[in-house]
């Protein structure tokens, strides 16, 4: 009789997600330090800022799943 496989917890979804979210982490601090030096519309700020917050903790919610 075979030996059981050892199933990973990492799925193939959250793998290919990781790049795209530090893709995106990338371009939202990007936007949101235009916006803090004044050059951009507040409402632009508060949502680089927002989605930065959403990359993070999918990407620290990510990194826990794979542990």
């Amino acid at each position: 009789m075979p030996a059981p496989t050892r199933t990973t917890s990492t799925s193939t979804s959250t793998t290919r997600a990781t790049p795209w979210l530090w893709a995106l982490l990338a371009v939202a601090v990007a936007v949101n330090v235009v916006a803090s030096a004044g050059v951009l519309p507040l409402g632009v700020g508060i949502a680089a800022g927002v989605v930065t917050l959403g990359c993070a903790a999918a990407l620290v919610a990510a990194r826990l799943r794979r542990r």
